[in-house]
């Protein structure tokens, strides 16, 4: 940190978005580890978890406007601009554990899974072990998802469509 910036500014608390904005001004957002930070507001989440049964999975947005490669759009999201983050949260909208997607490098990819189902297994691996119901879209839905978290001792109630091929 600079020499010459005040104590208020060095105690001041940062939104993810603030934090964001000055990963980016430090170099590229991609290569710079955002990870830790991720991990720690993840370590919190879960410290203060109260258990519930229904969780679910979806994808949420950082708001951003400015110009950026990590920069996402997705139609028909109230914040359409920003970064894309993966989400596991309560009924109630309490986050329990997220990570930021970062293109195919976002999770290990596993073999009849896709993406979208590797998200999920990424996501509720942190689950202490009891009986919770996982919700998701057709965007992580597959049948093989939904026999893996039956394996774990997760139910799972996934949207799918009647033209998707394949699992």
């Amino acid at each position: 940190m600079a020499k010459n910036v005040n104590k208020k500014q060095r105690n001041k608390r940062y939104t993810v978005s603030e934090v964001v904005d000055l990963l980016e001004d430090c170099g590229d957002y991609e290569s710079a580890d955002v990870r830790p930070l991720f991990n720690l507001m993840n370590e919190r989440f879960q410290k203060y978890f109260q258990q519930e049964e229904n969780l679910s999975v979806d994808e949420s947005m950082i708001p951003y406007f400015g110009r950026h490669s990590a920069k996402q759009f997705i139609k028909g999201k109230p914040i359409r601009y920003g970064y894309k983050v993966w989400i596991l949260t309560t009924s109630l909208g309490y986050a329990f554990n997220l990570i930021p997607y970062q293109g195919a490098a976002t999770v290990k990819a596993v073999p009849g899974l896709g993406m979208g189902g590797q998200v999920v297994l990424d996501l509720v691996t942190a689950l202490p072990q009891n009986c919770f119901h996982v919700t998701f879209d057709n965007l992580f839905s597959s049948l093989a998802l939904a026999e893996e978290l039956t394996r774990r001792g997760l139910a799972c109630t996934g949207t799918v469509q009647a033209k998707r091929t394949g699992d």
